[in-house]
């Protein structure tokens, strides 16, 4: 089996921010071929064009939307048409990603922040070369205040985390923040009850 990168048109990557353009680079690079659809600059039609393309070359498509109208219905929709067999992710994993609680909720908004992870328990926090998760149950509240996202543990905990950087500190009702350091997690792992 051979993977394809179906470029829409001739520089789509000058559009994407650095982290993007790095991973975009790292993709092509891992690729068997590259075909570029549209050999213009950007227009809207490129997409579509791209779109058609790959349901034009393929036999099954698998696909993650949540229904709204976008490039990727517009794509499942003409997949159907032509009878090719669609696998929508979305409709997967439905009940794995459902929203049932605030901080989940708040965090959708959230996904590219450095050394932080969130799923369906809890949030996964990194540093100190370990991770560390806390449940969404042991977390009262989130907020996102001059950069940083401030948890609120319910037993009175604070976790900031850095939305741009790796930083982090913890403190404890009426305590000094600790940075990140192998004392940050010692002091989490003891304010949730871990030793």
């Amino acid at each position: 089996m051979k993977l394809y990168a179906i470029i829409p048109f001739v520089g789509q990557e000058d559009r994407f921010n650095h982290r993007d353009k790095v991973r975009y680079k790292q993709l092509c690079e891992a690729v068997d071929e590259r075909h570029v659809i549209w050999s213009r600059e950007y227009s809207r039609i490129s997409y579509l064009k791209r779109n058609d393309f790959m349901v034009d070359n393929c036999c099954e498509v698998i696909a993650y939307s949540n229904g709204d109208g976008s490039g990727t219905l517009y794509t499942i929709d003409r997949a159907t048409k032509n009878n090719i067999n669609v696998l929508n992710l979305y409709d997967e994993l439905a009940e794995y990603f459902a929203i049932d609680c605030d901080v989940k909720r708040f965090l959708q908004e959230h996904t590219r922040v450095p050394d932080m992870k969130y799923g369906r328990e809890g949030v996964i926090f990194s540093g100190n070369n370990q991770p560390f998760p806390v449940n969404f149950e042991q977390i009262n509240t989130v907020e996102s205040k001059r950069g940083r996202l401030i948890f609120t543990l319910k037993n009175d905990t604070v976790i900031g985390k850095s939305l741009f950087s790796e930083d982090c500190w913890i403190r404890s009702f009426g305590g000094e923040p600790l940075t990140n350091s192998s004392k940050w997690f010692s002091a989490l792992k003891k304010l949730l009850g871990r030793q």
